[in-house]
Parts: structure tokens; sequence; C-alpha cells
């Protein structure tokens, strides 16, 4: 979800992509899944998509980054949430539509048996996917 300092002028309200484009973001690698998300979701409103004025896989090291310098970023809502009242941050309401991805899940054959492995299985089956092996 995109991200903004609580005091930030143009966190105050619903952000339009033209708001969006024109702040200055701690960003994911290019590339990365919800990079690609996020640019096609500026592509279809007929935006460019900002650039990173600083790059970094870490979306703990971005919300910090974010929170410290003032600038935007992108990370799982869970983590926002988490962090939200020490460093200051709130979710911005857009129009993106955030999709929910698939995830795999790969293991060793002979990890099957492992109870750990068999929980983490059996809490994606709860979430509604699915355990098919290969």
């Amino acid at each position: 979800v995109p991200v903004a300092p609580r005091a930030h002028p143009a966190a105050r309200r619903r952000a339009d992509a033209t708001t969006l484009a024109r702040q200055a973001w701690v960003l994911p690698p290019p590339g990365s899944l919800v990079m690609r998300e996020f640019d096609e979701w500026f592509a279809s409103q007929h935006v460019v998509p900002p650039e990173g004025a600083v790059v970094s896989a870490s979306f703990h090291s971005n919300l910090r980054i974010a929170a410290s310098c003032g600038m935007w970023t992108l990370a799982p809502e869970t983590a926002v949430r988490a962090q939200a009242a020490e460093l200051q941050l709130k979710v911005v309401a857009t129009s993106w539509e955030i999709r929910p991805s698939d995830i795999v899940f790969a293991c060793r054959a002979s990890a099957l048996g492992n109870p750990v492995v068999q929980a983490l299985r059996d809490s994606f089956a709860t979430m509604g996917g699915s355990a098919a092996e290969a």
C-alpha cells in the first residue's frame, strides 16, 4: 500500500496518480512484483510513474527511511499498521486496487515430514491455497 508520513500535506486526503507521481519515493527495486503493479496502475491512469529517490528491497528499511526523510513508500499493509504509531506513518487512500498475488512455497520432498513445514502448508491451505505437490 502507499504510505506517507502523517504530517505530509498530500497524505491528508485521497491521492490520485498525478499527486503520487509528484512525491519523493523510497521504492522497491524495478521489476519486483509490487513495482510492476504500481507501474501498471500509473500507466492505466496515463501518468508517468515516479522514480525512487531511494531504491531498497527491504520494506522495513523503506518505512524507516520514509518516516525519517518525509518521503513516500510502498509496504505490506500489515507492516505499516504494526509500525504506524512508532514511525508516524499512514496508509494513503488511492484508487489503486492492489490485487492479491500468488505465493509459491517450495521445499525439498525430504522436508515434507517436518512439523514446521506441515504447519506452514496447513496455514496456506487455511487461507485458501492449494497444497499441490510437484
